[in-house]
């Protein structure tokens, strides 16, 4: 039987690149900026006003996307039962060249389960079809015609005017119950973990 599709976002849902991103700011405007007091998806609006262009350059640091970061907890362990059971597309908008190239490097150290030449890089992620998409930008899951799965981040929890069916998600372990209520094979799954416990 054919595969379900789930179009999954790289980062902040894969990646905590918000984090890694607002430290390296941080240090080079010798500014305190907290990550998490991020509210809006523009985080232009919250730093120096003569880094308001330069905050987006710094997504070019060598080495962001395939060295720095680290994967949430428990999103390598739920990603490895979810490929059994839906085709995995990694999805990501890479604003530069070599975001390319890292992303697809720390899908390989990190996610060497989910097939690398699944790789999508697109802007416009309304194009892509699929039966799920996870991401944390409300705008990306707007149009979708599938299942919207928004993962809370700091910079969504405000939006108002959600799209209609769209399930939030907190965690991975709230994307393994979620996906429990979709599938009853990770349901029997979740069931013998928790047993074990």
């Amino acid at each position: 039987m054919k595969k379900k599709t789930l179009l999954l976002d790289i980062d902040e849902v894969i990646n905590d690149l918000k984090e890694i991103w607002i430290d390296l700011y941080n240090k080079k405007y010798n500014d305190n900026l907290n990550y998490m007091n991020i509210t809006e998806w523009e985080v232009d609006k919250f730093v120096k006003p003569e880094a308001k262009e330069d905050i987006y350059e710094l997504l070019k640091t060598p080495g962001l996307f395939s060295k720095m970061l680290t994967p949430p907890e428990d999103s390598i362990k739920v990603t490895e039962l979810l490929v059994q059971y839906y085709e995995i597309y990694p999805l990501s908008y890479c604003a530069y060249p070599q975001n390319i190239y890292e992303k697809i490097e720390y899908l390989e150290k990190y996610f060497p389960h989910i097939d690398i030449r699944n790789f999508i890089s697109c802007k416009n992620k309304s194009l892509i079809k699929g039966d799920y998409m996870i991401d944390d930008y409300v705008e990306n899951l707007r149009y979708f015609d599938g299942q919207r799965i928004l993962f809370n981040r700091e910079h969504n929890l405000f939006v108002n005017n959600l799209p209609d069916r769209i399930y939030r998600v907190n965690n991975w372990e709230d994307i393994l119950m979620y996906f429990g209520t979709q599938n009853s094979d990770v349901l029997n799954y979740i069931g013998n973990e928790y047993s074990r416990r």
